[in-house]
């Protein structure tokens, strides 16, 4: 058998979705595929010594014998490869009695001393229109559930109805089919999207080739649900941009204005104000210039951490230093703002930087959000035998319980916040610098009765 020959039988031998049979010149049949018996009923034993022509209605026979006379008077049109030849559609007998429509290709082999024939590939017809629906699903960008379902109905054909269940993340499972009792899930994997289940006769594996069909079809569900996750996140990441632009573009506005504002009071009425005046002011616009500044900063680092483009650098910090130093420039007259001391000394492994910005934006947030004369305390916790945890703790009106886990969202503001300024990136910011140094943030409710921050950091050991 000449190579062309070899190398098709040996992949449909190996589960391919469809049939493939030799046949002499007569139209007996040498060979057939084991997949036979999945698409006809029939077994490779059965079939193989009888005429193909007893199989196929009558009403068909004659578009079989204008593809044979095809063949003969032009042998190989489409080349020499036996799976590139013309196509024709016939009815084919089942082994109870019934007709199933396939498509039928011959390739003319007569000339061929080790055949002496023909080579048949037959597909079903069904099968062949829903494995075209599925890629139609995913070439017009249908919705991935769409896709699911037919590739739920392509399995539940090839198992008689039986069961399929499509579980995807996220989604309401997606089921076809009948459940039959006494009949055992199998399972492909769609890691880490979800899984395909189908019901099969228990006591009997299935077939090569319906886990290569099945294979087949989770893979071409597993690219729709990537192709859908990009398009979510890309959708989500342009909403962000847009939302961040909108946010920060307002957020600034007001220190620029008042920067503007208060440097020209100084440059025009110098002598209208007195010497405290004008420190109130210098004040008042090196505090904005610097707010500017930090935030600003928070975001071109948030940028760059969440598109790869920037290294951690972590190393030993010692906490109860760093939080001394984020206090010490800490703009809250009108509060009490306390270290609690730590007599151990406490390090953590992080990069000095992001933390530094997560304990300033955790100690603005609470001097935004607590009445004046409120108590603020920061302290050094461990949790655990590995981590750390820094608290931060305010004896103002606290957060409702259902607000929490929201909080850490992008553009999310707390229900007492219409008269603060600010984008509500703060606790975003602070949440993500935490996740990428392998760290967490919740919010609960403080010992002092308002709200408490805790920020947990892998710990430093000597």
């Amino acid at each position: 058998m000449d190579d062309v020959v070899r190398r098709l039988v040996a992949g449909l031998e190996k589960g391919m979705a469809y049939v493939t049979a030799l046949v002499d010149e007569s139209l007996q049949i040498l060979w057939i595929s084991p997949s036979a018996s999945d698409l006809t009923g029939w077994s490779a034993h059965e079939l193989i010594g009888a005429n193909a022509l007893e199989f196929v209605h009558p009403d068909d026979l004659d578009g079989v014998a204008r593809l044979l006379e095809a063949e003969r008077a032009d042998p190989h049109p489409y080349g020499s490869d036996p799976a590139r030849v013309a196509v024709n559609r016939i009815r084919f007998r089942m082994i109870d009695g019934g007709w199933r429509s396939f498509d039928i290709a011959a390739n003319n082999q007569c000339e061929n001393p080790e055949v002496r024939g023909f080579v048949f590939i037959m597909s079903d017809t069904t099968v062949q229109r829903l494995m075209d629906g599925i890629y139609d699903s995913m070439a017009a960008g249908t919705p991935v559930a769409t896709t699911a379902a037919r590739v739920a109905e392509l399995l539940s054909r090839q198992t008689d109805g039986s069961q399929v269940t499509v579980t995807l993340h996220g989604m309401q499972p997606i089921t076809i089919g009948k459940s039959v009792p006494g009949r055992s899930d199998v399972i492909v994997e769609l890691a880490p999207h979800g899984r395909i289940s189908v019901e099969h006769a228990s006591g009997r594996p299935p077939s090569e080739w319906f886990v290569v069909l099945a294979e087949r079809a989770a893979a071409l569900l597993d690219v729709a649900v990537t192709r859908h996750l990009g398009e979510v996140a890309l959708r989500r990441r342009l909403d962000e941009k847009t939302a961040l632009i909108s946010a920060v573009s307002h957020d600034l506005r007001s220190p620029v204005a008042a920067i503007h504002l208060m440097a020209s009071l100084l440059e025009d009425s110098s002598d209208a104000l007195t010497v405290e005046q004008r420190r109130e002011l210098a004040r008042r616009i090196g505090g904005d210039a610097r707010r500017t500044s930090r935030l600003l900063a928070d975001l071109t680092s948030l940028d760059r951490l969440l598109h790869g483009s920037s290294d951690l650098v972590t190393q030993r910090v010692s906490l109860h230093g760093l939080i001394g130093r984020v206090l010490s420039e800490a703009d809250g007259p009108d509060h009490t703002v306390v270290l609690v001391p730590d007599a151990v000394g406490h390090a953590a492994v992080a990069d000095p930087v992001l933390t530094e910005r997560i304990v300033d934006n955790l100690v603005v947030n609470a001097l935004k959000h607590t009445p004046v004369g409120s108590r603020i305390e920061v302290s050094i916790d461990v949790h655990g035998d590995r981590d750390l945890v820094v608290h931060v703790d305010d004896d103002g009106p606290g957060i409702a319980v259902p607000m929490r886990a929201a909080l850490f969202d992008a553009y999310v503001r707390g229900d007492e916040t219409a008269t603060h300024p600010g984008t509500g990136m703060g606790l975003y910011l602070v949440r993500t610098f935490a996740d990428v140094q392998g760290g967490s943030v919740v919010c609960g409710e403080s010992p002092l009765g308002g709200a408490r921050f805790s920020v947990m950091l892998p710990r430093w050991f000597d």
